[in-house]
């Protein structure tokens, strides 16, 4: 792949420069200036399926939201992957309410506690009609009158696209969504 700057104001073809972490073939991006498609529409966009995002989907779907939860990683759990952070049930501030149920039915889902959490995010959004989707990338957002009304995201296959959303939680860890 070429470099894909060439200097700060010309962008190159972005489409060389994708590789994918499993080395599978995908299409190419469209280019930059390409309207985007819009993937989905909802009221309650989460990025990120970690320590907030999770629970903030979950709150949200539960309470009637039309949900969708980003995670970039192929598994809900940001530092319970990555930091081996598993229960939140063993803090004394947090042994009642969401957390204290959070952790007794993921436990109760299997012996893996990642995969089991991942299972009950997956599960608890999707049982209220929402969407968990894995390996997205969160990559951009869209505004209108100084409101954020949609993110920018790229799919596990390549395609980039629009999820517009009435709200959105930015729990990427690295404010992604924030930042775009």
């Amino acid at each position: 792949a070429r470099s894909v700057v060439k200097n700060d104001k010309e962008l190159l073809d972005l489409a060389e420069c994708v590789v994918a972490l499993d080395g599978a073939t995908r299409a190419p991006l469209p280019p930059l200036s390409a309207p985007l498609p819009v993937l989905a529409d909802c009221d309650v966009f989460v990025a990120g399926g970690g320590t907030g995002g999770g629970p903030a989907a979950l709150g949200a779907a539960r309470g009637g939201a039309k949900t969708i939860v980003a995670e970039y990683q192929a598994i809900f759990g940001g530092v319970s992957t990555e930091g081996r952070i598993g229960s939140y049930s063993s803090y004394d501030t947090l042994r009642s309410g969401f957390a204290q149920n959070y952790d007794k039915e993921t436990r109760r889902l299997g012996p893996c506690y990642l995969h089991a959490r991942n299972t009950y995010v997956t599960r608890g959004v999707e049982e209220k009609g929402g969407l968990a989707w894995l390996g997205t990338l969160v990559c951009g957002a869209t505004t209108a009158n100084g409101r954020l009304t949609g993110a920018i995201v790229v799919l596990p296959d390549g395609t980039r696209g629009l999820v517009r959303c009435e709200a959105a939680v930015d729990a990427t860890g690295n404010s992604d969504l924030a930042a775009a």
